[in-house]
């Protein structure tokens, strides 16, 4: 925490040191996104991030995940893979809306720093990722959103509460925003 600037860590009870979502569309039907994100809760008011929930539904599925924790000193206290995680069906009634894969780490002292990866594989393509760039209480470091996009399908976006517009590659097969 000591090489974060104090910029960043004004008011913050969580700091991302780094966050890297790829979303990959391989076609109409299929994509894929994998998402790294290491981040330290600083104290008791970054406690909600020890508690890692993915939602998933009959059109996307949880492939993959791991996490690992840290002390304060930067030594590796515990490992967890998606099989240690539990996985919860939500909706009301005889209707399955969706299931829930959730995680609690539990911190004996602060700061704690969590290291995420995980993958998610959508089966259509209606609903694109959100990519949400700073939360309150959060400072950030470094975040980035990366999507591949064939370019007969293309991808249309918009930026709320932010001047930025993604640049765009185009490789003549894939166009990478």
């Amino acid at each position: 925490l000591s090489a974060i600037p104090d910029s960043i860590k004004k008011n913050a009870g969580v700091i991302v040191q780094y966050e890297n979502y790829v979303f990959t569309v391989e076609d109409i039907n299929d994509a894929t996104l994998r998402l790294r994100k290491k981040y330290t809760v600083v104290n008791e008011d970054g406690k909600h991030k020890l508690d890692l929930v993915i939602s998933t539904s009959k059109f996307k599925s949880l492939t993959d995940a791991e996490l690992k924790v840290y002390d304060a000193t930067g030594k590796q206290i515990s490992k967890h893979k998606k099989k240690e995680m539990m996985t919860q069906a939500m909706g009301e009634g005889l209707v399955d809306d969706g299931y829930i894969t959730f995680y609690s780490v539990n911190a004996t002292s602060y700061p704690v720093t969590i290291d995420l990866e995980y993958e998610i594989k959508y089966k259509g393509t209606l609903f694109y990722p959100s990519y949400q760039i700073l939360e309150p209480g959060t400072g950030v470091m470094q975040s980035s959103f990366t999507a591949k996009v064939p370019t007969n399908l293309d991808l249309r976006f918009k930026p709320r509460n932010i001047q930025l517009s993604p640049s765009i590659k185009d490789d003549g097969k894939l166009k990478t925003y």
